[in-house]
């Protein structure tokens, strides 16, 4: 079932939410983008109204939280998607596949981000080994360090949606 803001957000953001939906029904393909917005509100509004129409689908979305205790998106990635409990979200035939959102980037201080930005660039190459969508959600100026910072990462990611 759709909600009734579903509609709000379909006429709100009608490229960004059709473009992103394709990019997150493509299951196991894997995918990256990054996504921007300020307003945490609606960002958890976002994220309610993408689990609803995702489930209506049988795809999954995680959130996945960044830890300040690890900048490195990619090894932690990593360990979630190779992790024992994921697996079997995925084995369960429940799901026809499973989205991430990343989340929590605005809560590092200026050094902890400045460290996640050059790993992302650095490391970029190895979120191929990541088979599920990837959305790395940020407030505006995360996004401009992000881009500014990590070129070749920017350059490599597939879409940006603000």
């Amino acid at each position: 079932m759709i909600l009734p803001e579903a509609d709000e957000f379909a006429a709100l953001f009608p490229d960004e939410i059709r473009t992103l939906l394709a990019m997150l029904r493509m299951g196991n393909l894997g995918g990256l983008a990054v996504a921007e917005c300020d307003d945490m509100e609606l960002r958890t509004r976002l994220f309610d109204y993408f689990r609803q129409r995702l489930e209506a689908e049988r795809i999954y979305l995680f959130n996945y939280e960044v830890s300040s205790k690890d900048t490195n998106l990619v090894r932690s990635l990593t360990e979630l998607t190779d992790h024992p409990r994921f697996k079997n979200l995925e084995l369960t035939g429940k799901y026809k596949s499973i989205a991430l959102f990343v989340y929590g980037v605005e809560k590092f201080t200026p050094d902890q981000r400045e460290n996640f930005v050059k790993l992302l660039n650095f490391l970029r190459d190895r979120l191929r080994l990541i088979t599920q969508p990837v959305v790395i959600w940020g407030t505006s100026a995360f996004v401009t360090q992000l881009a500014r910072n990590a070129p070749d990462f920017w350059s490599w990611k597939g879409h940006s949606f603000k």
